[in-house]
């Protein structure tokens, strides 16, 4: 069934959504500018604190390229390995769909 509504109802939702258009925008711009305040009161913090004497922990380059090399190894590792299951299952999918492609097969040309 077709409907027709009235020109005043489809105005209606137009200005509806425009308002709501203008909420959100207002919203954006307000999040914008508290993250911009956020942002400043950060950057002043770290001047604080690096100005204070402050005692820091030294890691050793060493260390540093270690626990980087360590990493990317561990996520090589959980790449292939995933890669690999998705593979295995896919294969799995592939020769069910070919079994039973080949039982419809043999069906159609037993009759």
């Amino acid at each position: 069934t077709i409907c027709f509504t009235s020109s005043s109802r489809v105005h209606q939702a137009y200005e509806n959504d425009q308002s709501r258009l203008n909420r959100i925008k207002l919203i954006y711009k307000v999040m914008a500018n508290n993250l911009i305040i956020l942002l400043f009161l950060l950057c002043n913090l770290t001047a604080a604190l690096a100005d204070s004497n402050v005692s820091c922990y030294r890691i050793e380059p060493g260390t540093i390229a270690g626990i980087i090399s360590a990493d990317l190894l561990l996520t090589l590792i959980i790449v292939v390995v995933t890669y690999r299951c998705a593979s295995l299952r896919r294969e799995k999918i592939d020769k069910a769909d070919k079994v039973y492609m080949n039982v419809r097969a043999n069906v159609q040309n037993s009759k």
